[in-house]
């Protein structure tokens, strides 16, 4: 028993003592030197400083509406009669087309009282004129026999002479003669045609209605001429001109348009600080009342260097790549548009770094990736 636990003593101690020697030579060997990395370099979009000059793309929001856009309003009084078109909103009437009528039996009858007594007045003085005016005798013969009731008036003979003027006055047939040119002018206001070709907007009569003069009817808008009132900051008043070009798109419309600004308002808002910018535009798509985003190409930026805008960082600094690092630059900024920055205050010798960082440590090592 004595002999097996010195045995086992013996082997804890052989274990102990090689556990010490290697220990010892361990701590002889030499310790090899740490490789030190170099530090990492990031790539970015990056380009050379270069100034020149750029048309300004301004943008705004507007309405669109008709050039030509006008309340209908009754002269006369009379009941609405029925036309060829149903007098509805949306109804489109070419220029020149019957919109309405409004009875005008009446008048009609008038016209056709005094009209008969210019005629028996006429019929009256011809042996008269053939005595005493002989050379004009033929003229009005001739007046006489083209004479229509249905047709409106023909223009009256000029006199050959004064006193055939004081003779033809003294019958009255001057008088009788504006009488029924002012009744056809009237009459003529019973029937109301497009003064151009549009839609109407907006409806206030039915057919069998009594109308009076002054009362609104409708209104009355143009398809083919439109223009786009835009609300335009006042700051980008000196960009722009009357003769500029505007690019025009919408959710509604399936293609782009352009059109030249025809008026810039002298006026700017207090409350807003924009000015209105118009723009004209034609299209087979627009209505009226639409809603629709333009892009004005004005005038031009001269000796500015061009940055995506997500480069400019506060609106006052920018990173550059100087000497392989990176650094952060404070830039004069001239104007700033949905896309662009247009810069000044930046020295040829760097290259301006055209993304958006995060992390950003100035002094780490920066390059810029190559171009296409």
């Amino acid at each position: 028993m004595n002999k097996r636990i010195l045995m086992i003593i013996i082997a804890i101690l052989i274990i102990a003592i090689g556990f010490f020697i290697m220990r010892v030579f361990r701590g002889m060997k030499e310790t090899p030197e740490e490789k030190k990395l170099p530090p990492p370099v990031r790539f970015v979009n990056a380009s050379d400083v270069k100034y020149s000059d750029y048309k300004a793309i301004i943008t705004a929001y507007g309405r669109l509406t008709s050039t030509y856009k006008i309340e209908l309003l009754s002269e006369v009084t009379g009941i609405v009669e029925e036309s060829s078109k149903p007098f509805k909103v949306g109804t489109y009437f070419a220029k020149g087309e019957i919109m309405l009528r409004i009875d005008d039996s009446e008048l009609r009858m008038n016209l056709y009282s005094t009209k008969s007594d210019f005629l028996n007045t006429l019929a009256k003085i011809l042996p008269d004129l053939k005595y005493d005016f002989p050379d004009a005798f033929n003229k009005w013969e001739k007046y006489l026999e083209n004479f229509d009731f249905e047709n409106k008036l023909a223009d009256l003979p000029q006199p050959n002479s004064p006193k055939e003027k004081y003779f033809l006055a003294s019958r009255n047939i001057y008088k009788l003669y504006y009488s029924i040119k002012s009744l056809e002018t009237r009459l003529d206001k019973h029937t109301i045609r497009a003064p151009f070709s549009g839609t109407l907007t907006a409806v206030m009569i039915n057919q069998g209605a009594l109308v009076r003069p002054l009362i609104k009817l409708a209104e009355f808008a143009g398809t083919n001429d439109f223009e786009l009132e835009l609300s335009v900051e006042a700051k980008e008043l000196p960009y722009l001109k009357t003769y500029n070009i505007a690019k025009v798109t919408g959710a509604e419309l399936n293609y782009e348009l352009t059109g030249p600004i025809t008026r810039i308002a002298k006026n700017i808002d207090q409350n807003t600080q924009t000015i209105k910018v118009f723009v004209a535009l034609k299209g087979t798509e627009l209505k009226d009342g639409m809603y629709l985003k333009a892009e004005i190409e004005g005038e031009e930026i001269q000796n500015v260097l061009r940055i995506p805008r997500k480069a400019l960082y506060n609106n006052q600094f920018v990173y550059v790549i100087n000497n392989g690092v990176i650094d952060k630059k404070e830039v004069d900024v001239v104007r700033l548009d949905e896309k662009y920055a247009y810069l000044r205050g930046i020295d040829n010798n760097v290259k301006v770094i055209e993304e958006s960082l995060t992390n950003v440590i100035l002094g780490s090592k920066f390059e810029a990736l190559p171009k296409n």
